[in-house]
């Protein structure tokens, strides 16, 4: 899945709450919410990886001509060679192989995010050539890769990956995200809730440039 919206428009937002969703299904905290929220049954291992640290840690790596390492400019295991790397800066106790066992047994969620953070052309498609990898090489993970639209078209797409966009939200989603929001919170007040949630829809319409920015909320 690729998803790409304008800055601001919550794409970070939308892979934390992912990572967060199935994360508390798997601590035990909440059950089945990835199947009913997410549409998904398997008990992933949820990675958020920003992919501006995943292309540093490549040109560190090559740099200092540090081994072992992948053969490959744009090779799949990059991906769980950056990982056992950050897993053990962390003291997790956990290396690459692990991670290329779990990326193999399809039991991982790849979350991506930032393709547009790219330095630059020649490194986006660095990015885009791995993440191609990656979803060839452990196809039974699921895998999202978000973007600004201004780093995803013409040649910088991603085939087999389903496009969805992140509109602008109308009159209507503004008034139920600020209700919401008000009852959050206010949560034991409705009195309260309901008057934040009028002075909120007052100041839009007071103020274009305010109304302007609440439709990427």
């Amino acid at each position: 899945l690729a998803v790409v919206g304008d800055p601001g428009s919550g794409k970070t937002t939308f892979l934390r709450w992912i990572a967060w969703v199935v994360t508390g299904d798997r601590l035990g905290e909440t059950t089945d919410e990835a199947k009913d929220r997410l549409g998904l049954s398997e008990p992933y291992v949820p990675i958020l990886v920003r992919i501006a640290d995943w292309l540093e840690h490549i040109q560190e790596v090559r740099e200092q001509k540090l081994n072992p390492r992948p053969v490959g400019k744009a090779s799949a295991e990059w991906l769980p060679h950056f990982l056992g790397a950050g897993a053990q800066s962390a003291n997790q106790n956990l290396d690459a192989g692990w991670f290329t066992k779990k990326l193999k047994a399809g039991k991982v969620l790849v979350l991506l995010d930032g393709l547009d953070e790219a330095p630059d052309e020649r490194q986006r498609e660095l990015a885009l050539g791995m993440i191609r990898a990656v979803a060839k090489a452990y196809g039974d993970c699921p895998l999202v890769v978000t973007s600004r639209p201004v780093a995803y078209g013409d040649r910088s797409v991603l085939p087999g990956f389903d496009l969805r966009r992140i509109e602008p939200l109308g009159d209507e989603a503004v008034a139920t995200f600020l209700t919401r929001w008000s009852q959050a919170l206010f949560k034991d007040n409705t009195t309260g809730a309901d008057k934040h949630r009028k002075d909120l829809l007052a100041a839009l319409h007071a103020r274009p440039n305010i109304r302007r920015l609440s439709r990427n909320t």
